[in-house]
């Protein structure tokens, strides 16, 4: 649509065929373009908030460098989301969101399984078992404790290399156990935490990270950036397009109308230019089409680009639209991934939910 409006202002910069000043179609236009690059600049203003609070998530991290124990046992330090590393160990307690994908190594109290809600992944809201290994919980702080021998891998995980299926996963872990020297394991989906879900009813667990950053399974399924049109902008795109077909068929009539009648009128010098019949065709073609081209006025475009940055602020705000997560012991309120899109709210007609909660 800008294109549209840009090509008419160019084409008025040509004095033969301007019938109007190119300025004042050009100017609106920058106006309205400069309106839809703040919309963007916004958005990706608030996608680099949230992406900031996200990275500084606080993370219990296992410090295993030498001397950080104290009183014989493990030392745990504060570390953020974004510090995390491949291989290191941290412990997750209820209702908090695992940072990473993560290998589950060890439950509170070694208990032999503990349950997350994968809700923000798959939609579904009921708690999933996550299985840990009974020998390798047992023996965690002999593999990692004060006294753990030092100079030599303890435990080593192997994994396939990062894919975007959130039901799949193949590692194989090896530990040296007092009992078993050389304990080896096949991991499954039974012991792998995917990021983005909950921790809950298990008191703390323990696992390590394999996979980080852009590599988690959370991120691979979010794809790429897509920049979204409402179905109104669609729908004002396709007037456009009919209006550019009526404006280009009115300007042929009536410039051919024109000049059939200019050249039974040639003696009339006084009132029309000496052009060159060669090009009169297709100057007033030009000229027609300029004249007729405006059926959708500018300041609908203008209006069109204020009401998305005024209107999705308020509707994050409102009182209305927050509920009490109780998994999270939290108030949850609208958010608006986009500012493209806030008109759709207003055309929803039908919900569909399904047998896990999830609204379509």
């Amino acid at each position: 649509m800008n294109i549209f409006y840009i090509v008419t202002g160019i084409l008025n910069f040509f004095k033969v065929l301007a019938v109007n000043s190119p300025f004042a179609v050009l100017i609106p236009v920058f106006c309205i373009m400069l309106l839809g690059v703040v919309k963007e600049f916004v958005s990706e203003l608030k996608r680099s908030k949230e992406d900031k609070i996200v990275n500084a998530t606080p993370v219990s991290r296992l410090d295993t460098s030498e001397g950080a124990s104290k009183d014989g046992k493990m030392a745990w330090e504060d570390t953020s989301l974004a510090e995390l590393k491949v291989g290191d160990i941290i412990r997750i307690s209820d209702l908090e969101q695992v940072p990473a994908d993560c290998v589950l190594l060890q439950v509170q109290d070694n208990k032999p399984e503990c349950f997350v809600k994968t809700a923000a992944l798959d939609g579904e809201r009921n708690l999933k078992p996550k299985l840990a290994n009974p020998q390798i919980s047992a023996n965690f702080e002999t593999l990692f404790g004060p006294n753990a021998p030092r100079g030599k891998a303890n435990l080593s995980l192997s994994c396939i290399e990062p894919v975007k299926e959130l039901y799949y996963f193949e590692g194989r872990l090896r530990a040296c156990l007092p009992d078993e020297p050389e304990f080896k394991m096949n991991l499954s989906l039974n012991q792998f935490l995917h990021r983005g879900s909950y921790v809950e009813n298990s008191g703390s667990v323990i696992a390590m990270v394999v996979y980080t950053g852009v590599d988690s399974k959370l991120i691979l399924n979010l794809g790429k950036y897509v920049y979204k049109m409402s179905s109104f902008d669609k729908i004002l795109n396709t007037i456009m397009v009919l209006n550019l077909l009526a404006a280009i068929v009115i300007a042929l009539l009536t410039a051919i109308v024109s000049i059939t009648w200019w050249k039974d009128h040639e003696d009339h010098f006084y009132i029309y230019e000496n052009f060159n019949s060669d090009a009169i065709y297709l100057i007033y073609t030009f000229r027609v089409y300029l004249i007729v081209n405006s059926f959708v006025p500018l300041d609908l475009l203008a209006m069109l680009e204020l009401s998305k940055l005024m209107f999705t602020p308020i509707m994050e705000k409102d009182t209305e639209m927050m509920v009490v997560e109780p998994s999270i012991r939290d108030v949850v309120g609208f958010k608006a991934n986009t500012l493209n899109l806030p008109e759709e709210l207003a055309q929803v007609e039908y919900i569909f939910c399904d047998k896990t909660g999830t609204l379509t």
